[in-house]
């Protein structure tokens, strides 16, 4: 899992994000995407697991959760 995954953010600043637990996670750059709204086909196609705003939910190797393949993650730290 992503470190500081699902925590809401505070602040954000030339250091890094900063969490509403506490937790830090010290960046160069910050790409913020947020208000992502999917083609509303994903609502209605069979198989893939979607979340409640019909975004498709995807593993740490950004795969559906339904793929059967395994993909090797990588650490590059």
């Amino acid at each position: 899992m992503f470190p500081c995954a699902d925590e809401r953010v505070t602040a954000v600043d030339a250091s890094g994000v900063h969490t509403a637990n506490g937790g830090f996670l010290p960046a160069d750059l910050v790409v913020w995407a947020a208000g992502i709204q999917p083609p509303g086909v994903l609502a209605v196609i069979d198989g893939l697991e979607v979340n409640r705003l019909h975004q498709l939910v995807m593993t740490e190797t950004l795969q559906t959760t339904r793929d059967k393949r395994r993909a090797t993650l990588i650490s590059l730290r």
